[in-house]
């Protein structure tokens, strides 16, 4: 599909379709293939794939606005990274409109602002793709994450299950046997704990002390 680069924000963007899959169809995209929305937003967050290795979305200006005609899904899962503040622009390929064609997909009922997902038979009665993918980005914050900076690169913590950690020294292996508190990097020694040392003990009376028990007995 020929056409001309262009950088925009996925905001700026507007969907064509009123709904969409949860789970990436084969259209070419192997990258994503057979993949669903919930794990291509893990991969995009915790920076196993990065925005610039997918292709490029295809888009079409009408009525002064870009419309997404090849993308619906990934241009979901770039407003929700967009929304996490963990992307701001991507590379979309505007392609000369196909009046027929278009037409034919529009099926919008929105005007292009939203989007819903088809529920998927494994979450029948789950949450929402919104609640879902909310709950993915607040566990990669609280396992320690970048502040910030494009693209997004993945950091290690002692509770990142998600990914497998490279072989431990003696020194590590030490610490991590140790109280690390949520979201504490790996690159920072945890606190020690304080070790409890009582007081020392009164010293004992002098010899030549007044001995006044006996007035308990009058």
């Amino acid at each position: 599909m020929v056409g001309q680069l262009r950088t925009v924000a996925p905001s700026e963007i507007r969907f064509t379709q009123d709904t969409i899959s949860e789970v990436f169809g084969d259209h070419g995209q192997r990258t994503f293939e057979k993949e669903s929305i919930e794990k291509t937003f893990k991969m995009l967050l915790y920076g196993d794939v990065t925005v610039n290795s997918i292709r490029p979305m295809a888009v079409v200006q009408k009525d002064g606005h870009l419309w997404v005609v090849s993308g619906n899904r990934r241009l979901y899962v770039y407003r929700k990274l967009q929304e996490f503040h963990r992307i701001s622009q991507v590379t979309v390929k505007v392609v000369p409109i196909n009046v027929e064609r278009f037409q034919e997909m529009f099926t919008t009922k929105n005007y292009g602002l939203s989007i819903k997902i088809r529920q998927d038979r494994h979450h029948p009665q789950g949450d929402k793709m919104d609640d879902r993918l909310k709950k993915i980005y607040v566990q990669w914050i609280r396992h320690g994450s970048p502040t910030d900076g494009f693209p997004v690169e993945r950091t290690a913590s002692y509770h990142d299950n998600y990914f497998a950690s490279p072989p431990r020294t003696p020194v590590e292996t030490r610490r991590s046997s140790q109280h690390v508190p949520d979201g504490w990097r790996s690159d920072t020694p945890p606190p020690q704990r304080r070790t409890y040392v009582p007081p020392p003990p009164s010293p004992p009376p002098p010899n030549n002390a007044r001995d006044d028990r006996w007035c308990a007995i009058l």
